[in-house]
């Protein structure tokens, strides 16, 4: 079970912040035992694997207290906070490497206290401390929209929540993150550029998405120039690949762009250039090499619609 996310924190049902402040703090441990008539949560880690413990509880109004989230006074020291009607005293007992946070609440006020241990063998579960109920856990997710580089997804992030059940009710007590879902709303935007003099092709855009078709259809990645190519032998070629892409992406096409075929011969000049620069050394050829990748760089962001 991966890390817990607290559901409401130190917040009423409605989800508003009830905590009022006491303005003095004072240097304090943590007592071995809670002091008489309190229940104890804490939050503590240890060692290099992210272990830690952590203990919440519920209050008879439905609040949820995680000492993860409740406002904590400077190291080894302590204070008291008004949570609605409950006082809390909370105890930062930290060292440098570790965590030891603990919050001791009326037992009065407490409906129940939950708690999860992270060891370096894996995660112990949700058990009850305290408390006459049961732990459910439902799949839950949000989905939202979302807009990148012009194009919309549709955003699905899931979730495993924990609830704590009894005669007064369920609640919420701890988000488990579960993954993200993402899919496209619109169809991938595809720029193919014909190069008349070196009779190749690029493909450039939201080439992702249609990795495997371009594949399909002789294309080849160049990483050095982050781009899709393949050579071109007739025009007639270029309207069947056309027709193809089209199945799955909105495709735009320019032919005969100079541009391209400008990059394409001083790409391949840059490649001479570099193997001369590794039999050679020479330190005046290493700066040319450098401003040829950087016009190489311009040009092909210039090339894709990222520079103007």
């Amino acid at each position: 079970m991966g890390k817990s996310i607290s559901v409401g924190g130190a917040q009423n049902a409605e989800g508003r912040s009830e905590v009022a402040e006491t303005p003095a703090a004072t240097q304090a441990g943590a007592p071995a035992q809670p002091p008489a008539g309190r229940i104890k949560i804490w939050y503590t880690t240890w060692g290099s694997y992210g272990q830690h413990s952590v203990a919440v509880a519920i209050l008879k109004d439905g609040t949820v207290i995680d000492p993860r989230k409740v406002p904590k006074p400077p190291y080894k020291m302590s204070m008291k906070r008004q949570l609605g009607g409950v006082e809390l005293e909370i105890v930062n007992d930290s060292s440098r490497k570790n965590a030891h946070i603990y919050v001791y609440i009326p037992a009065e006020a407490v409906r129940a206290v939950l708690s999860f241990t992270r060891t370096s063998s894996g995660g112990k579960g949700w058990v009850i401390e305290h408390g006459d109920g049961d732990i459910e856990v439902a799949e839950e997710e949000e989905k939202e929209e979302e807009v990148r580089n012009g194009r919309r997804f549709l955003v699905t992030r899931k979730y495993l929540v924990y609830y704590y059940v009894d005669q007064l009710g369920k609640v919420p007590f701890s988000k488990e993150e579960g993954g993200v879902v993402e899919v496209p709303l619109d169809r991938p935007r595809v720029k193919l550029v014909y190069a008349v003099s070196t009779k190749k092709i690029y493909a450039n855009g939201d080439t992702y998405e249609i990795r495997d078709t371009l594949k399909l259809l002789g294309f080849r990645w160049n990483s050095t120039a982050g781009r899709w190519e393949r050579a071109l032998e007739s025009k007639d070629l270029l309207q069947s690949i056309l027709d193809v892409l089209k199945t799955v992406a909105d495709v735009a096409v320019e032919e005969g762009d100079s541009l391209a075929s400008a990059l394409a011969h001083l790409e391949a000049a840059y490649e001479e250039l570099k193997k001369a620069l590794a039999e050679t050394g020479d330190a005046k050829l290493r700066s040319i090499v450098d401003d040829a990748y950087l016009l190489i760089t311009r040009l092909q962001a210039l090339e894709r619609g990222g520079e103007k």
